[in-house]
């Protein structure tokens, strides 16, 4: 792990984010697709619908799935942030790169926005609101990562071993 600060782990959340949003998004249009190849060829009955629905059904748990992989990689920031011992003056390039951070975020959401508003995606967007609604606000988590980072990392009491000057 770097001694500088996490910024790079904080890009990594809001790229973590955005790929989980669109690879369940596509997998959720393949899925919707292989519903009506089967109804169109009638052969959409039975254990074929059976297993069909469920597998829906399954795709759509990654709804709240998108909510805890949220909290799970804030609460990593803060552990991970915890755990190491840095200069404070590094706090300063976190603040400098946290504006990198935003604009990345920020065109991570433009992205989305726009992969989103193609019409054969926005057929599945009533099935992932909170996914929806994580990925477009990409900036917010960067700076909760940027907040719990920071508190986590350069709040915390200086250790016995004299990494930091008294």
């Amino acid at each position: 792990m770097n001694n500088k600060g996490q910024i790079e782990n904080y890009f990594t959340v809001t790229a973590v984010l955005f790929a989980f949003a669109v690879t369940t998004m596509i997998a959720m249009v393949l899925m919707l697709g292989f519903q009506t190849a089967f109804t169109d060829a009638g052969i959409w009955s039975g254990q074929i619908q059976e297993t069909g629905e469920d597998f829906i059904n399954a795709i759509q748990i990654y709804d709240t799935i998108a909510v805890v992989l949220v909290i799970i990689l804030l609460v990593g920031i803060g552990l991970t942030s915890f755990k190491l011992n840095t200069a404070p003056a590094f706090f300063i390039v976190t603040l400098v790169l946290g504006a990198f951070l935003g604009f990345t975020s920020y065109i991570y959401n433009y992205v989305f926005i726009q992969f989103v508003s193609q019409p054969t995606i926005s057929a599945v967007e009533i099935y992932f609101p909170k996914m929806i609604a994580i990925t477009t606000n990409l900036h917010w988590i960067a700076l909760a990562c940027i907040i719990i980072g920071s508190i986590t990392l350069y709040a915390k009491k200086p250790s016995e071993g004299g990494e930091f000057v008294e």
